[in-house]
């Protein structure tokens, strides 16, 4: 190999180290190694899920504690105002929801914080918390069909701990630099405000954030109006239908700095949250988005939402990809698994925060999809060789690794990193498999028939199957849940 060549394929090398790293949460040792044709076993095609929804959890066997049976969730309106520089808040939820049985008591997630006051209808309630839940007791049940609206007050100081169904910590995060923001995903949205917190019941989110005039507050959605008043503003936050678990929120020293160029190029809001050192000079990658946009739509179909940004905050704090949010450092936007990584979180938008999974096991929808979309940004940029390195990469990890299936992960380590690099390692042989064209055919008539709502594995394997010129049952289940894994088909 001439030292030209070594040089080139050293880069190439590296992106897909990077690449591969960058889709997970942990690292691991992934270098390369032969794609040798496997033997594997079978299993039947998977079962569309079944919840048993109770008052007290909505069946999700991975999170048998989150959600609640009962009713369906129609909006919320958070009105929150941050009181001390710790975090400490004052705050109100209202949810309108509609009783899908008859509601003696109506059960949801929520933290222990001090309430100050609960009603329904505009009636005191009465409340208790058990397990997790706060109870609440209206003055009278509410019958099946009826609409109802309850409301909570309430105050303290919001908690952040280990997530129970993932290796991270969810919650309300407030950093060393005084920048309060909450990592919501997979369980740490009741952690603020009560919830019915699972993705089954998405719900349009009003969020009202008051903070002193200096500090710009955000949420997931769309600024629709700001309110002065002595000392503070107020600014309101409007979204379409999310699931709890995506909601955004970010208040700090930031700038809020508006890409007017992408947003006219895009006719979506592209905005963002800058310190005060990088607003007048915003990292380089940042001008990319109105091209990663487009370069999504082209394989997806319109973006689903009206608005987009980056949020910077303090070095130390987790990635966060979030509705119409990512929560980054400006560590996170250099190098060469930057650009890869925007393009996966403004994927999410299509598959995670439109197309939700349906249970919790299969999370892979909406992590795999996502991170693919970042491989092939880097094709995009940089050619097959390179898309060809990664995959293969990500394959010799995944064989290696011992790692549960992508649709099966384990209890308490729902983001095991199968969901994502095994994940789009498996869209990678599909796509070779039945060529370009009906692959993102199939990825866009998936989002068409599920925006907006949840989907299931089982959805997408039958729309998998449909896809090439003969079924793909059995290379499915090969590559999903084969003893080993097979090599790539030929380009």
């Amino acid at each position: 190999m001439s030292p030209a060549n070594r040089i080139r394929y050293t880069s190439t090398a590296l992106v897909a180290f990077a690449l591969v790293a960058a889709s997970c949460g942990s690292q691991h040792d992934v270098s390369g190694g032969a794609a040798a044709t496997a033997t594997t076993t079978t299993v039947p095609p998977p079962s569309a899920p079944v919840l048993e929804p109770t008052p007290s959890g909505i069946g999700d066997p991975m999170a048998p504690g989150l959600g609640n049976g009962g009713y369906d969730v129609t909006r919320y309106r958070i009105d929150l105002e941050v009181t001390s520089s710790t975090g400490a808040i004052e705050a109100s939820t209202t949810i309108e929801a509609i009783a899908t049985d008859l509601l003696s008591d109506v059960y949801l997630d929520f933290a222990p914080l001090r309430i100050d006051s609960v009603t329904v209808d505009r009636t005191e309630a009465g409340s208790r918390w058990q397990n997790g839940e706060l109870i609440v007791t209206p003055a009278s049940p509410i019958s099946a069909g009826d609409t109802f609206t309850l409301e909570v007050s309430y105050r303290g100081s919001p908690p952040s701990h280990r997530s129970e169904l993932a290796r991270h910590d969810v919650g309300w995060v407030t950093t060393d630099g005084g920048i309060h923001f909450v990592r919501a995903e997979p369980d740490g949205a009741h952690l603020w405000f009560p919830a019915n917190d699972h993705p089954l019941d998405k719900a349009e989110f009003v969020i009202e954030l008051t903070a002193p005039h200096e500090l710009a507050a955000a949420a997931s959605g769309t600024l629709t109006g700001k309110v002065r008043r002595v000392g503070v503003t107020t600014h309101r936050w409007e979204t379409a239908e999310i699931a709890p678990h995506t909601v955004t929120v970010v208040i700090g020293d930031l700038r809020l700095v508006e890409d007017r160029a992408a947003t006219e190029a895009t006719g979506v809001r592209i905005r963002h949250l800058l310190p005060p050192e990088l607003a007048d000079d915003p990292p380089p990658v940042l001008g990319l988005i109105a091209e990663q946009l487009g370069f999504l739509e082209q394989r997806f179909g319109p973006y689903p939402y009206d608005g987009f940004g980056v949020a910077v905050v303090d070095e130390g704090a987790p990635l966060l990809p979030g509705h119409t949010w990512t929560i980054v450092t400006t560590r996170d936007l250099e190098g060469e698994a930057a650009e890869a990584r925007l393009v996966s979180d403004l994927a999410r938008h299509w598959f995670g925060d439109s197309v939700a999974p349906e249970t919790w096991s299969e999370v892979w929808l909406s992590t795999a999809i996502p991170t693919y979309a970042g491989w092939l940004w880097v094709e995009e940029r940089r050619g097959t060789q390179v898309a060809d390195l990664i995959a293969r990469t990500a394959r010799s990890a995944v064989e290696r690794s011992g790692w549960p299936p992508p649709d099966r992960p384990e209890a308490g380590d729902l983001y095991v990193d199968s969901v994502f690099i095994h994940g789009a390692a498996y869209l990678h042989a599909l796509r070779l498999k039945i060529e370009d064209g009906p692959f993102f055919d199939l990825l866009s008539e998936f989002y068409r028939d599920h925006a907006g709502d949840t989907a299931s594995t089982r959805d997408f394997v039958v729309l998998a199957n449909r896809a090439g010129d003969r079924p793909l049952g059995y290379f499915t289940d090969a590559w999903l849940h084969g003893d080993d894994l097979p090599g790539f088909p030929d380009r």
